[in-house]
């Protein structure tokens, strides 16, 4: 392939093509995704990827595209807590620089070619290279610390930070300057695993630049061919590694460029078309448009907030430029009314301000690692400095109050806003595909509350506005609710629209904005459909109908499928009611994840992770809750059980840590991890997103933190940092920064504390404490019957003993509030007896059912009648919903009978509605 052969082209495409044939064969015959070890599996996943779309075959891409996604599930499943990789697919198996290089190429491969890959994976893999196994000293990487580096280790480990994003960082460019000095390196006999260690080289020299790859790339070559074998390949020896030769060729072939993964890519956070054109003749045009532009890809760099400026652009069309030229030109002219309308400010006001910024921006904060006391200096030196800009930014923004209170202006800011954000660049880009296109956004420009809505809520992701209107008028066309403007349904699919423009995760243009994490890769007007039902169903919670369009953004963001939440709602409501029903909304919905989410690895008897390999379980939210899971799982989980029910929640990654955040009506928290300065909020920090949301609840004067920032952006000023709290930024940039710290101090607004208490590495020292709450329950509800068969219902909550709630036994009101159920906990660490006394007219033989709800398989309940000797018997899997548990013959006395039933510790979780006994005649 690095020669341009692909399946069904070129001289080597039929050998190419039964090639990949195999490759999809090794895929149907895991049923666990999982192909060899992680060297091998990450290989299998390259070699999936870049195939993806270059072949003749258009089922065989879609079986590609499906056994790639599931490869990829494999390997982000696997990664350690640490952020790498070892030899097993499992996350407690350990990581190492070595495999985890090559599991990472394989994920970026994934990545550019347009499968989802998490950003807090990416961000995992850069704190282990940085912090684990980098060596400041040397620069070097080592293989499983930071001692001992080796060239094979920092070449895997540079060329994997490059894919990261952090080719430019010092760090790696340390690691360029370890490779290029070492007066070995070109020395075969000096080396270990010398393929392996210039496989990775000269894909490093090539992210590092021109000059870098053109001195490096003649030695390797020379070295190599001097190496090569009479037979065509680098075998040194028999049964020597077969990578030896594949590794050569790619190295050679380094100059051809036709594979992605190996050719230097610009990072920026931003989506870009690559045109791969191997070799083909005009017959092979037509039949496979599919190579003319073969994907849209996503940066893989951290966020970093500088509003990210294309390197390579999308090419215009004739049509194109004669749009750029109008946009740009609109833009300037609006730009230019602006700084004809903007009020003189003291100058030394100005400079009182921007000193005081630039003192904040100097600050550097000390590493995690830091002592006690260095933390403290930092944080009384950033109180100090913060108050120090507040104080010199209220002076200048009494000053300025009725300017920036007045909308004389918003009509050319929210234009210029729209226009700086998409780039004109980007907006052409989207009209230049016809008329209806350049219309959709002629009819937004013209459309002042539509722009006044949409700048409320945050704008396009991405700058994307034309794909945003595009999805928007999709969904209004499907539903004629959200055509009235300001209700529910239009914020709902205003907000949908704004925050997942692109069908299927992927633009066909370019983006030039920041790009905020999105989970959702689906059809936007089914989801938007799916959740006006739900709501006019009475699916949701009742705080859903006056969310507003910016927090609707993090309600339709759910990576999970429709079924998946309509499911989430019915468990709850069967097995957990009392987590829907809670008042304190801090807890609500995602308490499911503390009470039935256990924590920790599930494996099999051979220490092979279960998560995502039990299908016989049901959708993976279903094999969460069945299996457990460390930190990520139990986050997915809690955003899934928050956004079913129309709770907006986003993802908080904190280092080395899954948690999430969620809306409340008192403000947002998290749960489950860290406090806000630990979190990142994909691209925000934590504490820019906390103080965006709490600055929000005063929209009136939040509006005067808008205007400020759209006359920065009409005076080209840096936007101060999204992820480096307070930094950077123009003067109009800070000032907007500062009048948002001051809404919330003036309010004397509080953060919520910790949802849980939990601190950052979360445990499971939290989960088994809960306690149900006493509740009354009326003598009718606990009357044991019987029919006119002879059946006798004993009602879950008519036990005799507990009467009182414990952390093993709930009594809960069903969710329709007709009802009561018995909940036996999952979490409870000791087992507990439940008794009943059933009064029978006549000695014989029983039946005994229940109708019950569990939601983890293999269950058994342990039965004793009277004095008999205990029963074990099994109980079904019913995944949270209600389910009839088996008949378990038994034998009653005439009279006064006690049937007790107890769980094995550590118990299991289920709750009960009722027990039947029926006579066997």
């Amino acid at each position: 392939m690095v020669k341009g052969h692909f399946p069904g082209f070129g001289r080597y495409g039929a050998p190419l093509d039964k090639a990949k044939k195999f490759l999809l064969t090794k895929a149907k015959e895991s049923q666990s995704g999982v192909v060899g070890g992680m060297y091998e599996h990450g290989l299998f996943t390259l070699a999936l990827s870049e195939l993806w779309g270059m072949t003749r075959d258009v089922e065989d891409n879609k079986e590609i595209q499906a056994a790639l996604e599931k490869a990829v599930q494999v390997v982000l499943r696997a990664q350690s807590p640490l952020g790498g990789w070892r030899y097993s697919a499992r996350p407690d198996a350990g990581q190492d620089t070595s495999v985890t290089a090559t599991v990472f190429v394989s994920l970026a491969s994934a990545q550019q070619a347009g499968i989802l890959v998490p950003t807090e994976t990416i961000e995992r893999v850069v704190g282990y290279l940085r912090e684990q196994v980098w060596n400041e000293a040397t620069g070097g990487f080592g293989y499983q610390g930071n001692t001992g580096t080796t060239i094979a280790c920092t070449a895997g480990g540079a060329y994997a930070a490059q894919l990261c994003g952090k080719r430019d960082t010092e760090w790696v460019s340390a690691a360029i300057r370890y490779l290029e000095n070492n007066p070995k390196v070109f020395t075969r006999q000096e080396i270990g695993y010398y393929y392996y260690a210039h496989y990775y080289a000269i894909s490093a020299m090539i992210q590092s630049g021109g000059d870098h790859y053109a001195k490096w790339y003649p030695k390797i070559r020379d070295s190599l061919i001097q190496l090569q074998k009479p037979n065509g390949s680098w075998n040194e020896k028999e049964n020597d590694y077969p990578s030896n030769t594949p590794m050569a060729i790619i190295i050679l072939g380094a100059p051809h460029c036709y594979i992605p993964i190996y050719q230097r890519w610009y990072f920026s956070h931003c989506f870009y078309v690559i045109q791969l054109l191997p070799p083909m003749n005009a017959s092979d045009l037509i039949k496979k448009p599919l190579l003319l532009s073969l994907v849209a890809t996503l940066g893989l760099c951290l966020p970093a907030y500088t509003a990210p400026k294309q390197v390579e652009k999308t090419p215009l069309s004739p049509k194109g430029e004669t749009l750029l030229k109008k946009y740009s030109s609109l833009l300037d002219g609006l730009n230019t009314q602006v700084k004809g309308a903007l009020p003189v400010v003291d100058e030394a006001k100005k400079s009182a301000l921007m000193a005081a910024r630039a003192e904040w921006n100097a600050l550097k904060a000390p590493g995690e690692n830091a002592k006690p006391a260095e933390q403290k200096i930092y944080s009384e030196a950033r109180e100090q400095t913060e108050a120090k800009s507040l104080a010199a930014a209220r002076v200048i923004l009494a000053d300025l109050d009725a300017f920036l209170g007045s909308d004389q202006l918003d009509a050319t800011l929210m234009k210029i806003a729209i226009l700086s954000h998409a780039t004109p660049h980007g907006m052409a880009e989207f009209a230049q595909g016809g008329a209806a296109q350049e219309k959709l956004l002629d009819d937004l420009l013209a459309n002042q509350p539509l722009m006044k809505q949409i700048l409320e809520a945050g704008g396009a992701n991405g700058g994307s506005y034309g794909d945003a209107m595009q999805t928007y008028a999709a969904i209004q066309q499907s539903s004629e609710r959200t055509r009235e403007i300001g209700s529910i349904f239009q914020r709902l699919a205003l907000g949908t629209s704004l925050h997942t423009p692109w069908k299927g995760g992927n633009p066909k243009t370019g983006v030039y904005g920041v790009v905020h994490r999105t989970d959702f890769r689906g059809d936007q007007v089914e989801r938007y459909k799916y959740y006006e039902k739900a709501y006019l169903d009475g699916e949701l919670d009742p705080a859903f109908k006056d969310m507003t369009t910016w927090e609707c953004r993090f309600i339709t963001d759910d990576p999970y499928s429709n079924a998946e939440l309509t499911w989430l709602r019915e468990m709850m409501r069967t097995y957990r009611p009392d987590h829907i029903t809670t008042p304190d909304y801090q807890w609500r919905y995602a308490r499911i994840v503390k009470s039935d989410v256990p924590y920790g690895s599930p494996k099999d008897q051979n220490g092979q992770n279960l998560l995502g390999d039990m299908p016989e379980l049901g959708d993976m939210t279903q094999q969460i809750l069945a299996l457990g899971g460390i930190c990520g799982p139990r986050a997915f989980f809690g955003r899934h059980s928050l956004r079913a029910f129309g709770i907006p929640s986003k993802a908080s990654t904190q280092s080395g840590h899954g948690a999430l955040s969620h809306w409340t009506p008192e403000g947002w928290t998290i749960c489950f991890g860290a406090w806000w300065s630990e979190a990142w909020c994909g691209p925000q920090g934590g504490l820019d997103f906390l103080l965006e949301s709490q600055s929000r609840k005063f929209f009136a004067e939040y509006f005067k933190v808008m205007r400020a920032q759209w006359i920065g952006d009409a005076l080209g000023e840096d936007d101060v940092d999204l992820m480096k709290y307070g930094v950077g930024g123009g003067f109009w940039e800070s000032l907007a920064f500062c009048k948002k710290l001051a809404l919330v101090k003036d309010a004397e607004m509080k953060a919520l504390e910790l949802t849980g208490g939990m601190k950052l590495g979360e445990s499971d020292e939290l989960l088994g404490d809960e306690v149900g709450k006493a509740i009354e329950i009326p003598e009718d509800y606990i009357k044991i019957g019987t029919d006119k068969d002879g059946v006798i219902t004993i009602p879950s909550v008519a036990c005799y003993s507990p009467r009182k709630p414990s952390d093993r036994i709930l009594f809960m009101k069903s969710w329709d509030e007709k009802d009561f159920q018995l909940h036996y906990s999952r979490l409870g660490s000791r087992p507990e007896l439940v008794k009943y006394r059933v009064e029978v007219p006549a000695a014989g033989e029983f039946e005994l059912t229940a109708q019950l709800a569990t939601v983890s398989f293999k269950q058994e309940l342990i039965f004793r009648i009277n004095r008999e000797e205990p029963v074990t018997h099994g109980i079904p899997y019913t995944k949270g919903l209600w389910g009839q548990m088996p008949p378990l013959k038994v034998k009653l006395e005439e009279g006064r009978n006690t049937i007790s039933m107890t769980a094995r510790a550590p118990n299991r979780g289920v709750t009960f509605k009722s027990f039947s006994l029926k006579p066997v005649k």
